[in-house]
């Protein structure tokens, strides 16, 4: 199945785009993660969280084909 994938901040940097398409062999958050780490390794190094249609999900959620998923790296403010 296809996700679209959009990352922010650092990720994106990371990537070099903000928009991404990623196809996967599951059905998972947690296959989205492993198939982006290993296209990407450099992302390793953060904690990234994810979100489906600006919901937070956790790596047990299920993603459907076409859905949009945004990824988040941390974030700090002051």
């Amino acid at each position: 199945m296809t996700v679209a994938i959009e990352l922010f901040a650092m990720a994106r940097e990371e990537v070099g785009e903000q928009h991404i398409s990623l196809e996967i062999a599951g059905s998972r958050i947690s296959d989205v993660r492993n198939t982006l780490l290993t296209q990407h390794p450099g992302l390793k190094k953060w904690s990234l969280q994810f979100a489906i249609d600006n919901t937070y999900v956790t790596d047990n959620d299920i993603v459907a084909d076409g859905d949009h998923v945004l990824v988040i790296p941390p974030v700090s403010g002051g």
